[in-house]
């Protein structure tokens, strides 16, 4: 078996509710994978919060992290955050997944 690159998407999403309606909301989001981390490459990554149009302001620490911080003005009973991301790692096993579950790619070493 010969080493490749694999894609993968990966989702979050995390739902607030609140029994009364509050004016302001703010987050401190660390969702997004590294742009440069060894043998993974970030190629997207999409964030989405819910009500309105909320104030997202992005930093990067010093460890090359990259933190989102999020504001929702108005009122409102709920706060939806969606982050979607597609990442490649170099340096995976490819195996035949047609015959085994994810759960025996990872037991082989699937993921190296």
């Amino acid at each position: 078996h010969g080493r490749g690159r694999m894609r993968y998407r990966v989702e979050h999403e995390t739902e607030y509710r609140y029994q009364q309606s509050v004016n302001i909301a703010n987050s401190r989001l660390c969702l997004q994978p590294r742009t440069e981390s060894g043998r993974q490459r970030l190629i997207a990554c999409r964030l989405r919060v819910e009500p309105g149009l909320p104030d997202l302001t992005a930093r990067t620490d010093f460890f090359g992290n990259h933190t989102h911080y999020v504001g929702v003005d108005e009122p409102h009973r709920a706060m939806t955050i969606h982050c979607e991301s597609e990442v490649e790692v170099a340096g995976v096993c490819k195996m035949d997944t047609t015959l085994v579950s994810p759960g025996e790619i990872l037991e082989r070493g699937g993921l190296l």
